[in-house]
């Protein structure tokens, strides 16, 4: 996994110095228990992989989060394959338009939020890509809308 922070330092360095050479880099995986998850709600995903792509990391860094404390600071931003290796929770969001993943995840007590779009439409192809990610509240977890896939009694990383 190391190999995918050394990646995501170097995605992360070109974006912020303009010099952008690829539109999106692996950045973790779903995992075997999450892929059943949605399979059992007819979400068949082509793919493990995770992405993230230039435009979601401006969107996720952008000012406004920014000038609200809601973005993720970097160092968090440059660890984000242990939020798919060992989160803190795993919601499924079955409201949206696109039945998207959450992983909530803590550090130093600061909660923050990864959203992932599976079986997004690409110009590389179907991908399962991060729409967004941000600092959020204990009380946004509560929401009817979240249901949470971790409580069946399934380990993460077995």
């Amino acid at each position: 996994m190391q190999d995918l922070k050394n990646k995501l330092e170097v995605f992360i360095y070109d974006i912020e110095n303009n010099n952008i050479s690829q539109n999106e880099i692996v950045i973790g995986f779903l995992n075997d228990e999450v892929i059943k998850y949605l399979t059992s709600v007819s979400i068949v995903v082509e793919s493990k992989e995770i992405y993230l792509s230039v435009k979601a990391y401006k969107h996720i860094q952008r000012d406004f989060k920014k000038r609200l404390k809601k973005s993720i600071p970097k160092e968090l931003m440059l660890n984000l394959h242990k939020s798919f290796e060992t989160p803190y929770k795993i919601f499924f969001d079955s409201e949206k338009k696109h039945c998207n993943l959450i992983y909530v995840d803590k550090e130093n007590e600061l909660l923050f939020k990864v959203v992932v779009h599976p079986n997004y439409h690409t110009k590389i192809g179907v991908i399962n890509t991060v729409l967004t990610a941000g600092i959020i509240d204990e009380s946004v977890l509560k929401s009817k809308f979240y249901k949470e896939i971790t409580e069946h009694g399934w380990e993460l990383n077995p």
